[in-house]
């Protein structure tokens, strides 16, 4: 290699080391408007959709405005850290031509018959650095997987603590109506909380998981470089992708067979002072349905008292037991339970208090007393055998209830082999 090509390398090199500080001169300068606008509250604060905040009134329309507002505050963080992360690459980009142009420098001092071997020598140490940057990178990207899974760890555990927590508040519940709100108030604090860390968390992973793809693929476009560099030092590409995921949990119960006991020694308790009712376990069912236990007690305590029957039609327990018929959302997988424990509940005022809200309609249109059909056309042959005997349950003392009930799952009803006790129930001849 003569002077005349040391001294093109070198007039290269310098053009380029310009054109980088002009790109970080930019980044530079979009990094403190993004920081300005993070003090100013501008990050967040841009005009709402109103579109997607149609129709939305109260705590869903706040609770709206604030995940738009999340929504904006993390794209403004990625942002930040896409030039942060760009700025660094531009740094680092800068200082190897810089290294390179000191060299080409140095070389065409002395540029003679060991120019050669001098460029074997620059090349040897532009790879030793790089192979040093790239195992820095490894070593960072290691340590933020470690710091993701702690965090992931620690808040599973906070979530497991909290859900014990408030099972013990459950548990200690008193038997008045003030204690069931204070309750209920604390259950759906606890519950909004969990919401709130789990958002922050996901925003938390989401950004350790985006700075780890960001450097795996820079650790990959080193690689790339240098292997272009060793075939014919080509011009850098760099790689972007991004990975999300989620987690859940559940919640234990009691078996049936303990939750009756305990329930019949308690109302054998409350017997003998003269009470009527058992308020605290109504309250804690009411809590607990449509779990599977909550049933099982429900048919245990009106079974044993009629007052408590009463008690959990005053209650609204009636009509919270329609909506968990519904065919669709998370409660889906217990509405046959429910449609075989809600006879228990269906004396005269139950059946009243059952058709006069299951023949409303629902925030999307839908007669709530459809629910049922989708149990008849269940392939579960126990899904039917449920529905029906709701159903029977339901229309068994007033025309006007059955011919309702008749029209509302007629095309449904034509397809089964109905039990007899059905057909009596529905009959509208």
């Amino acid at each position: 290699m003569n002077k005349e090509a040391l001294s093109d390398d070198l007039k290269e090199a310098a053009g380029e080391i310009e054109a980088l500080q002009a790109q970080l001169t930019a980044k530079r300068a979009e990094r403190l408007t993004l920081e300005a606008e993070a003090r100013d509250g501008k990050g967040d604060g841009g005009a709402l959709d109103e579109a997607a905040l149609a129709g939305l009134s109260g705590q869903d329309r706040a609770e709206a405005i604030e995940a738009q507002r999340r929504a904006r505050a993390l794209e403004r963080i990625k942002a930040v850290a896409e030039n942060e992360q760009d700025i660094r690459a531009i740094e680092t980009e800068i200082e190897m031509q810089a290294e390179i142009e000191r060299r080409l420098q140095e070389r065409l001092k002395g540029a003679d018959g060991a120019a050669a071997a001098e460029a074997d020598r620059i090349r040897a140490e532009v790879e030793e650095e790089e192979a040093r940057k790239r195992r820095e990178l490894e070593d960072r990207a290691a340590a933020l997987e470690a710091q993701l899974e702690a965090q992931l760890l620690a808040a599973q555990r906070a979530n497991d603590e909290r859900e014990e927590e408030r099972r013990r508040r459950e548990a200690e519940a008193g038997s008045s109506k003030g204690a069931l709100e204070s309750l209920q108030q604390e259950a759906r604090a606890a519950i909004e909380l969990q919401q709130r860390q789990e958002a922050e968390l996901e925003v938390t992973r989401s950004n350790l998981e985006a700075e780890l793809e960001k450097m795996r693929a820079q650790l990959a476009t080193m690689a790339v470089e240098s292997d272009a560099r060793a075939a014919a030092e080509a011009p850098t590409v760099r790689l972007r992708e991004r990975l999300k995921g989620e987690a859940g949990g559940g919640m234990p119960y009691e078996t049936a067979e303990v939750m009756i006991s305990m329930a019949e020694a308690r109302l054998a308790r409350h017997a003998k002072r003269g009470r009527r009712g058992d308020m605290a376990a109504v309250s804690r069912i009411l809590e607990t349905l449509p779990a599977l236990s909550a049933c099982n007690d429900l048919r245990a305590l009106t079974d044993l008292e009629g007052a408590n029957r009463t008690l959990f039609q005053e209650m609204q327990g009636v009509q919270r037991m329609v909506d968990y018929l519904r065919p669709r959302g998370q409660n889906a997988p217990y509405a046959t339970i429910v449609a075989r424990t809600l006879p228990c509940v269906l004396d005269a005022r139950g059946r009243s208090l059952f058709i006069e809200y299951s023949m409303g309609t629902n925030a999307e249109g839908e007669v709530r007393l459809q629910y049922l059909s989708a149990l008849l056309q269940s392939a579960d042959p126990d899904d039917k055998e449920n529905a029906c005997v709701a159903i029977a349950a339901a229309a068994q003392d007033s025309p006007t209830t059955r011919q309702a009930c008749f029209e509302q799952v007629r095309q449904h009803l034509i397809a089964l082999d109905c039990s007899g006790l059905l057909w009596i129930a529905l009959d509208c001849a």
